[in-house]
């Protein structure tokens, strides 16, 4: 590629000199035809005095270019519209006066935008006079090519994973370094041969060609088998799609592969764990679930789905926790489900369940906040039927009410021993006058001897002496 853009620029400056010299003969003997290669050349072209560096003369390509009228840029100084150092100023004028040289600047417009140029210049004599003939061609967009063409290199080179090139053909005429890292082939080993050597007889044997097919068509993306150098084979994904010239033609087909055995043996390892969760869970004799922040199943272990009485075609088709929970406590239930969410407490509630038959039960149920990525994403529970506790409860509760009765039957009274309060049949305590009084028992009030000089001390003691005296 250097050598090339050497061998264009020699020529390129060997013509400039020739059409100097021409113009120069032509000045000489008539200045007609200099005005005509001169002016009506579309190439640009400018003569500039080397001792003051200003331009002299510029043809009609120069300053529709520039955008400047013909006054102003006689006016003006190289320096005025090309940006460069002082330096290299300087070294491009003294080897112009050696001969044709090469250089690149950029020019500044009128309208203050810049732009890439290729100048050529040299020394040419007119009217005994020593100027610089020069002659501009704009490479903004040839620069802009090679700095992307560089960009793709370095990409090329750089990337991680292993990128090909073939020819409509299918057959390798590029791979990159981390081809080589990840094949074992050197780019000399596998240049001109098919992107077959890399199949592995673990896929179908059509599905090479149907990539290519699909390739060809406009892209192809997915999950096979790869084979090394040394015979081992290994999972890549693949995205492979065409290159097409201006006429949408096939020229290349490119693709770039990536080794996913570890991410295989990661999404292994998780759906392993997985399945040993789920058969963890489904061996609980309670039901477990999992709801999204909105109240709907999204987990549920069998042992779940047998209690409620639904089956997994049910839970396909979606169920809520309106489903499951009694219509009267569902504001309690949602409520409790945001609390949940937005505290992260593992709280523990007690509501009436509700089977798909409309039967119902008393059921404890616990629950846990689930994160993802730091944020709430639903809740994760455990339903315990608390039937059995319940009818406990009630058993006890009989009982002692039960004993409560018998009690006063048989002539015993439930008292407190700290506050003297009776217990009623129903299980409450009330005073003393309160029982009797309800029970029907009629009783008067008076003062006992050991209370009178607590409350009345005055009065006792004057009860006390009179009753001394007699």
């Amino acid at each position: 590629m250097k050598s090339l853009d050497k061998l264009t620029r020699t020529l390129y400056s060997r013509v400039q000199r020739i059409v100097a010299s021409k113009l120069f003969k032509k000045v000489f003997y008539t200045e007609s035809p200099f005005e005509a290669m001169f002016y009506d050349n579309p190439i640009m072209s400018f003569l500039v005095d080397p001792e003051t560096r200003r331009v002299v003369d510029a043809n009609n390509a120069v300053i529709s270019y520039l955008g400047y009228d013909k006054e102003k840029l006689l006016s003006m100084k190289v320096s005025d519209f090309s940006m460069t150092s002082v330096d290299a100023r300087d070294t491009a004028f003294r080897d112009a006066h050696l001969g044709a040289v090469y250089f690149p600047r950029q020019f500044v417009l009128a309208n203050g935008s810049l732009r890439d140029v290729e100048i050529h210049s040299g020394p040419i004599i007119i009217h005994g006079k020593e100027l610089f003939y020069s002659t501009a061609i704009d490479i903004t967009e040839k620069k802009l090519h090679e700095q992307q063409l560089k960009l793709f290199q370095q990409i090329f080179t750089s990337a991680n994973d292993a990128i090909t090139v073939a020819d409509p053909n299918d057959n390798l005429i590029l791979v990159n370094d981390a081809f080589s890292k990840m094949y074992g082939y050197s780019s000399k080993e596998v240049i001109g041969k098919p992107t077959s050597i890399l199949w592995s007889n673990t896929n179908h044997p059509e599905e090479l060609e149907n990539i290519i097919n699909d390739t060809k068509k406009g892209e192809w993306r997915g999950e096979l088998y790869n084979r090394r150098k040394d015979g081992t084979e290994f999972p890549i994904y693949l995205s492979a799609s065409p290159v097409v010239d201006k006429d949408n033609r096939i020229v290349a087909l490119v693709g770039i592969a990536r080794d996913i055995t570890k991410e295989r043996t990661y999404l292994g390892d998780i759906a392993a764990s997985e399945r040993r969760f789920r058969e963890f869970v489904d061996m609980l004799p309670e039901p477990v679930f999992e709801i999204d922040i909105s109240g709907h199943l999204n987990f549920v272990n069998e042992q779940g789905l047998k209690i409620f009485g639904y089956t997994r075609e049910d839970y396909n088709r979606g169920i809520a926790v309106s489903d499951v929970i009694s219509p009267e406590e569902h504001s309690k239930a949602f409520k409790r489900i945001r609390e949940a969410l937005e505290t992260g407490e593992i709280l523990s509630d007690e509501y009436t369940v509700r089977l798909k038959d409309g039967s119902t039960f008393p059921a404890l149920i616990m629950t846990s906040r689930i994160l993802q990525d730091g944020k709430p994403v639903g809740l994760r529970g455990l339903i315990t039927d608390i039937s059995r506790q319940k009818a406990v409860q009630k058993e006890l509760r009989d009982e002692l009410e039960k004993n409560s009765r018998v009690s006063l039957q048989q002539g015993y009274v439930p008292i407190c021993a700290n506050c003297k309060n009776i217990r009623e049949e129903n299980g409450k305590y009330v005073k003393l006058e309160a029982y009797f009084m309800k029970e029907g028992y009629q009783f008067s009030h008076g003062i006992c001897p050991d209370c009178m000089p607590i409350l009345y001390p005055n009065v006792s003691g004057r009860i006390n002496s009179e009753d001394k005296s007699t």
